[in-house]
């Protein structure tokens, strides 16, 4: 799958083609969860996406491009704010995204 060659492309250290390989396995994933359930946000629609939108970010802050990571993170985590108006984390997020959204904030 073309996520497998992701993490051939990152393990070899080709973090361009590694981030190709795992944002069009993001979008395949995307696409087909966006059918399934009919929603039209860019946020993560499973945890398979997300796993995949991580990866996808890491590859790019491996490569320097650490705006576009982050943003990547931010898009597809959106936080939203409960009736106390406290944030939420996005129900997809994982410790693994929010602390390398949060390392590359930092």
């Amino acid at each position: 799958t073309l996520e497998i060659l992701g993490d051939c492309a990152v393990n070899t250290e080709r973090n361009r083609q590694g981030n190709d390989y795992y944002r069009d396995a993001a979008e395949m994933v995307h696409s087909h969860f966006q059918r399934e359930e009919g929603k039209t946000k860019e946020e993560a629609t499973s945890s398979w996406e997300a796993s995949l939108r991580v990866k996808e970010s890491r590859a790019l802050s491996n490569v320097g491009s650490i705006i576009e990571a982050a943003a990547i993170l931010e898009r597809s985590f959106p936080r939203s704010r409960n009736s106390g108006r406290e944030r939420q984390p996005h129900a997809n997020a994982t410790l693994d995204s929010l602390m390398l959204l949060g390392n590359l904030l930092s």
